[in-house]
């Protein structure tokens, strides 16, 4: 009897193993470069994506920026719920995140709802602030300039697209890890920044 319980227990033990290795094995580890230029294999999945943290909002640390080398790059980070907020600290660092990665097809149907709650965010406020009164007189709602031409803008792009949408795209963070610079590639980074100058200075001489 002992032998059967014990070799269960072995079996149970090994299929979590093979479990969690399985689990750990389809989260892909990227870079921004990487993920930006495929970014739709990237859908919905696990990753570990790299790169340099460029800004945290400064209100309440609900997103950061994360860029590759080149700072055109970027993709939007947001925190989920466990994970909180982040730390305005680890601007500039570079960094693991990780998360899956999320999308927003914006589409005809999506800009007019959007047009809608704006109209109806106007005709409210104007509702509440006309000398105090709540109950004016119903006038057709106008949008202000900056309001349309982002209605729009978006229509523009949905339509150039040729795919009758646009996507926006942001990485759902539970965890942030610093990365560490080795001291070796810090000492490198300098003496290669003097060796330019020197030579600088003998090209001027």
């Amino acid at each position: 009897m002992f032998k059967k319980i014990f070799g269960v227990l072995a079996i149970a033990v090994l299929l979590y193993s093979c479990g969690t290795k399985q689990t750990e094995s389809t989260v892909e580890k990227v870079n921004v470069e990487t993920l930006m230029a495929s970014i739709d294999n990237y859908i919905d999945k696990d990753v570990v994506v790299s790169g340099t943290v460029s800004h945290v909002c400064a209100h309440g640390g609900k997103r950061l920026f994360l860029i590759a080398e080149n700072p055109d790059l970027a993709i939007k980070v947001i925190p989920t719920e466990e994970l909180g907020v982040f730390n305005k600290d680890v601007e500039g660092s570079s960094v693991n995140i990780y998360g899956k990665v999320k999308e927003l097809r914006i589409d005809d149907a999506y800009i007019a709802n959007m047009e809608t709650e704006m109209k109806e965010g106007v005709e409210s406020e104007a509702a509440h602030t006309h000398d105090g009164e709540h109950n004016i007189e119903h006038k057709t709602v106008e949008l202000d300039s900056a309001q349309i031409q982002k209605i729009t803008d978006l229509r523009s792009e949905v339509a150039e697209s040729g795919k009758g949408y646009i996507s926006q795209y942001w990485i759902e963070c539970n965890k942030i890890e610093t990365v560490e610079i080795p001291a070796e590639e810090t000492v490198n980074e300098v003496s290669e920044e003097i060796e330019t100058e020197e030579k600088t200075v003998e090209a001027e001489k």
